[in-house]
Formats: structure tokens, sequence, C-alpha cells
């Protein structure tokens, strides 16, 4: 939509790793990233949190080569990946079990074990030297330790208006 973001090449290795990341003695976890993928190929990761090892894919290794998933200790493939401008949302509920949303619509739900967080962190890569570099523009992204479906649809409709990209 014309607003800014940060391209990330997965030919060059652009990634960025923090020693230090968000804490959370939390369970519950929710993702929400306007994104466009240039591509969603094999083994690409879109945040990695080491410490609970917590990681958001855009491409798992398994059943398919481009799922939407997360890895709370097991790769939790939901739904294909697909080029263009959205906004996904990964909502990961202690006893309840991990969703994933592209706009408003979810794309269906997982077991998900529950992880607190914290340590390093990499954004656009798999942070424990495997790589899983993402081909993304990535125009904001925000992490929640707290659940709450009123502000997730509200941060959305945000996103939405503001990168002008339709739920």
């Amino acid at each position: 939509g014309g607003k800014p973001s940060v391209l990330w090449v997965a030919a060059n290795l652009d990634a960025l790793i923090l020693a230090s990341g968000p804490t959370s003695a939390t369970n519950n976890h929710a993702l929400i990233v306007a994104i466009n993928p240039v591509s969603t190929g094999t083994l690409r990761a879109l945040m990695d949190i080491v410490t609970g090892r917590l990681l958001f894919e855009m491409g798992a290794v398994s059943p398919a080569s481009a799922n939407l998933s997360y890895y709370d200790g097991i790769s939790r493939p939901i739904a294909l990946a697909t080029t263009g401008a959205q906004i996904l949302t990964w909502v990961l509920t202690s006893g309840v079990g991990g969703e994933i949303f592209r706009g408003s619509t979810s794309l269906g739900t997982s077991t998900y074990t529950n992880k607190a967080i914290g340590g390093a962190i990499g954004l656009g890569c798999f942070n424990d030297g495997s790589a899983w570099y993402i081909d993304a523009r990535i125009g904001r992204l925000m992490l929640f330790s707290t659940l709450d479906a009123a502000r997730d649809a509200r941060v959305r409709a945000w996103m939405s208006t503001h990168y002008g990209i339709a739920l």
C-alpha cells in the first residue's frame, strides 16, 4: 500500500538476530503481521524465539513445503502459505490450542504445547544456524503475551486500513 516495510531476501541471508528478545512467563501468545511473502518455499521462518523455542513458520518441513505453521517442539502445519499482501495472525492459547488467521478468516487449528518464551530472537530466519531465511516484505509485526480477540480484530482492522490490505 505504499507504506514503509522491510524487505527480507533469503538469497542475501537477510535477518535480524537479537541477543535478547521478548520475555514472557505466560503460555499464551498472539502474533499479528502485515506481510507480503515473495516466495513460500521450503523452510521459511518469520520469527524464532530461542528460549522456549517458539517458531512462527511460513514454510514448514512437513508435510508440505509451503505451510503456515508454528513450532512448539513439533511443527504444527495448519494451512498453505500464499504470496501477496496479507495480514496473518497466530493465536496460541494455553490449554486450548493454536489457530492461524489470514485476515479475519480462520485457516484452521492444531494442538499447542504451552511455551514460556525469552532469550534470543531471530526475525526473518531460524535462529540456530539452519538458515530458513524468509523472502517477504514485512510492514508491521506485533507479538502479544496476552490473548484478546477484540484487540486482535482492532489491530487487524487498523493494519488493513493502514496498509490497504483487504481482510
